[in-house]
């Protein structure tokens, strides 16, 4: 059978670009030589090399099957410590490399190529790789010659390989790659920057200006760590490290395209972190670490990280105590979903939260992955406020979070007392905050001014109070009644309330990390005077549970009402009812008019003594 011959020869065009040139056998006299007695036909060879980015054949795959690519792999909600979890979040990383940094530090140097027949070791070339173009040698709709652009393997010497027609495996690697027989060793110091390529092609005799295309792929597997938390993370400290098991030497055989350890041991490496000095829209500071490599294959039961450390000063957590946390990939119950192979590359997100405690639907509170959001088995209808006194929140607003009146008046001055008790401000500001008697404002005779009135029976008169107190029924009706969930074990005989002022510093306090000294009458023009608490955590404990907590902007100034009372007549002025209005970052009380018509003013969040 003939050989064609392929040659290590090349010469420099006008632009720079090298020509690797193969001759053989023909037919075109011009085109033929005699070798050793062996006739080869001349051929123009080249071997393209395209440098896949990390998750490359991921995203391929994904676009093949008609779809977008999924990259989030496994949510699971774990437990830190000290009434803090977190949802972990692992998904593909889909951060490309610059090509002006995939230029500097990946294809320069020297490259190798081998060439195998059904495993069999058929020669070996060095070069080296340049972008560019070649002649095809076929000519457009116009008579132009045509060319293949791109960046192309070339030969740095004169040795050739000789080949018979037929299917080859080629493989080509970096200088980051030792090569001993088949067996080619990346040291994990070069984890990084080692690429290997792997492609078959049949070689003809009949057909000029073959291209054969290399796909170089890392040999690695690449990891880093985001943490994401309501509050700054000031100075993390992490880092990854393993008893044993971290491949410190892996072995590729180029003849059978398979991976091997050739040494592992245990490690410890310092993370170095960048932050995200400011929220962002959701309310979340983030640290994100550098990344961490792996040689294959990775055991996943030694591929360890960690938060903070002995000695560590980094930040703390919601409830005052450090980060100290040690992950290990294997806690992850779906790891299988993870291919931790060569080209990989993961983001592992741990989106820190508080540990809320919820109120069930059987007169029960637990955490989070009690509740069928969590994995667990109980419906949750509120958000514990306080356990020693407890008072809990509804998960939903009241009257479906529509708008609604807090007294309902039809003529002026609004002059009229409504509840047995009204403060005024500033003698009695700090009563003012404490006023704890939500309930008894709402359902008891002796909490109206007239000592008859149960406002909340007072659907049409009263109806902040209504909606808030017949909450229960609004539960049954609009969920439990659907899903054949009801109120158990005595809560059902429990009474909602429309809260107080005094109530709703638990709110400020418990859900979001607010310091009550903190917590005073806020002036609407006076930014200086609102009380800052962590919003986006308090609102979190709602949504993660299908519960709602609305928070407000500028334009919307759309505020929660209390059933505290405020007497401003001193000033000339009406008897005003107290209000709060949430925003992420502040949280402030204000006192707003009982009475509106339309459009309605303000939304009633039920709270509950369970």
């Amino acid at each position: 059978m003939k050989k064609i011959k392929i040659s290590l020869m090349f010469q420099y065009a006008v632009f720079g670009i090298a020509l690797l040139l193969f001759t053989a056998c023909g037919n075109d006299e011009k085109d033929s030589i005699i070798e050793n007695n062996k006739e080869n036909v001349a051929k123009t060879l080249k071997f393209k090399v395209n440098f896949d980015d990390y998750n490359a054949d991921k995203e391929v795959q994904a676009t093949r099957a008609g779809g977008a690519m999924n990259d989030t792999l496994i949510k699971q909600n774990i437990n830190i410590s000290d009434g803090i979890r977190a949802e972990v979040i692992v998904q593909r990383d889909t951060t490309k490399v610059s090509a002006q940094a995939k230029t500097r530090t990946l294809e320069d140097g020297k490259y190798t190529m081998l060439a195998y027949q059904a495993g069999v070791f058929k020669g070996e070339v060095t070069g080296y790789i340049t972008s560019g173009y070649y002649d095809t040698g076929t000519l457009d709709s116009y008579g132009y010659p045509q060319y293949a652009w791109g960046t192309f393997f070339n030969y740095t010497d004169n040795h050739t390989i000789e080949l018979e027609p037929g299917t080859y495996e080629f493989v080509l690697f970096n200088d980051k790659v030792t090569r001993n027989g088949n067996n080619l060793t990346v040291d994990r110091a070069n984890a990084e920057t080692a690429l290997i390529g792997r492609t078959t092609y049949t070689v003809n005799s009949t057909s000029r200006h073959q291209q054969v295309t290399f796909q170089m792929k890392h040999v690695s597997t690449r990891i880093r760590i985001k943490w994401m938390s309501y509050t700054p993370i000031v100075n993390p400290q992490g880092q990854s490290w393993a008893n044993f098991g971290t491949v410190t030497q892996a072995v590729y055989d180029a003849a059978t395209g398979t991976w091997s350890t050739g040494a592992s041991t245990g490690h410890t490496t310092s993370m170095t972190y960048t932050t995200l000095s400011y929220a962002d829209t959701n309310g979340f500071y983030s640290a994100t670490s550098d990344y961490v490599y792996y040689l294959p294959p990775v055991n996943a039961g030694e591929t360890r990280f960690d938060m903070g450390g002995l000695g560590a000063s980094q930040s703390t957590t919601y409830n005052g105590s450090p980060i100290r946390f040690n992950f290990r990939l294997q806690q992850l119950p779906t790891l299988s979903s993870m291919t931790l192979d060569a080209n990989s590359s993961y983001l592992i997100t741990f989106k820190l939260m508080y540990n809320f405690i919820y109120l069930m639907s059987d007169g029960t509170t637990g955490h989070f992955g009690d509740t069928t959001y969590g994995g667990g088995s109980k419906t949750p209808v509120a958000i514990v406020l306080s356990q020693s006194k407890r008072l809990a929140a509804a998960l939903k607003d009241a009257n479906g979070g529509a708008k609604l009146n807090w007294y309902y008046k039809d003529v002026w001055p609004f002059y009229v007392q409504n509840n047995d008790r009204m403060f005024t401000l500033p003698a009695q500001a700090e009563n003012y905050v404490d006023d704890m008697n939500g309930y008894h404002y709402t359902w008891d005779a002796s909490g109206s001014y007239d000592g008859i009135t149960i406002k909340a029976n007072e659907q049409t008169k009263y109806p902040a109070f209504y909606y808030a107190a017949h909450y229960g029924s609004e539960l049954d009706a609009d969920l439990f009644a659907k899903k054949g969930i009801h109120l158990t074990n005595g809560l059902e005989n429990k009474r909602w309330h429309l809260p107080s002022m005094g109530e709703w510093t638990y709110f400020f306090t418990a859900l979001g990390l607010g310091d009550k000294t903190n917590y005073r009458f806020s002036d609407y023009y006076k930014t200086e005077l609102f009380s800052v608490w962590t919003g986006g955590l308090a609102k979190a404990g709602f949504d993660q549970v299908g519960g709602s907590l609305f928070i407000s902007s500028p334009a919307l100034y759309l505020p929660y009402y209390t059933s505290t009372e405020y007497d401003n007549r001193t000033l000339g002025r009406n008897i005003l009812a107290g209000a709060i209005y949430t925003y992420l970052p502040n949280f402030y009380w204000v006192h707003v008019f009982e009475f509106y018509d339309d459009p309605k003013f303000g939304m009633a969040k039920a709270f509950i003594y369970y």
